[in-house]
């Protein structure tokens, strides 16, 4: 029961606008001890608290949104930016917490007795939504990465590492059968991830760094921006998001794929000028009338 009211509340943050507070029934669920059993369910896997960080982000990037209305109506700078504050710090914490998740032993869980969905998938579920739980979170707050307190706008700087973080994302989703039971609950971290791959994010030049790994990692990082490896992941965004609705026959899976389309053709026509802006799924999503449940 916990898992599937978690789950909705996760997938619903998307779509309506509320406080954190609402979600504070939800804290116990968080607080589970090392020793407790987990009992795999169809709605949550064994990642239950992942969901509810994901409610978080959810509401995070909802509110982010409704900031960014109230300038545009000519709302007090000093509110504004109070409100900012206020909610990069609930982020914060809110990152916090998904750094310090780990997915549960072995031997804490239940077996799933489904010979189609075994416990290395759902330890990869669990992977992939919180890797999607964090970039949904560095996407609307990217100061995040870089240690700042109050932007909400994106910088250069983090770029790199958002799409980094993308590619991670997708490769695992790649490593896990067409054919297992956690398929249904990929579409959302599909979104999110194939959203990110934007040609608005390019290659930044190499940073004045010391040491060979950290040189390394700047050109590793820096494959991900490269415009026939963006394609690449499109076309697997696609083709997997094509995949499930075949396997699931939800129609709003349809939806999904419209989303993703929508965000890149907006951001490839935007690339065509300056200045670029990062183009956000859930606004896409509200401004084509294409808001659903997702999972």
């Amino acid at each position: 029961m916990v898992g599937i009211m978690a789950y909705w509340e996760a997938m619903s943050s998307f779509l309506t606008t509320q406080s954190l507070d609402a979600m504070s029934y939800f804290e116990n669920i968080c607080d589970q001890g090392p020793t407790t059993i987990i009992h795999p369910t169809p709605w949550t896997g064994i990642g239950t608290a992942l969901f509810v960080y994901l409610a978080k982000v959810g509401t995070l990037a909802r509110q982010r949104a409704l900031i960014k209305n109230l300038s545009l109506v000519g709302k007090s700078e000093e509110i504004q930016n109070q409100l900012k504050t206020d909610l990069v710090e609930s982020a914060r914490d809110t990152e916090a917490a998904l750094l310090a998740f780990q997915a549960p032993s072995k031997d804490r869980v239940e077996d799933t007795g489904d010979p189609s969905t075994p416990l290395k998938h759902l330890q990869q579920l669990v992977q992939v939504y919180r890797l999607s739980a964090l970039l949904e979170l560095y996407r609307n707050f990217p100061a995040l990465l870089n240690g700042q307190v109050g932007a909400l706008s994106a910088e250069p700087a983090p770029a790199l590492k958002i799409l980094a973080l993308t590619t991670a994302i997708l490769t695992t989703i790649a490593t896990i059968p067409q054919t297992s039971g956690v398929n249904s609950l990929l579409t959302l971290p599909l979104i999110i991830a194939g959203s990110t791959l934007q040609s608005t994010i390019k290659s930044t030049p190499r940073q004045c760094r010391e040491g060979s790994w950290a040189i390394l990692s700047d050109d590793i990082v820096s494959i991900s921006s490269q415009d026939d490896v963006q394609l690449y992941w499109r076309n697997f965004v696609r083709s997997r998001l094509q995949a499930i609705r075949d396997y699931v026959g939800i129609a709003t899976v349809s939806w999904a794929i419209e989303i993703v389309e929508k965000v890149w053709i907006r951001c490839d026509m935007q690339a065509l000028s300056l200045p670029m802006e990062f183009v956000q799924w859930i606004d896409v999503m509200v401004d084509e009338k294409l808001e659903a449940i997702f999972g």
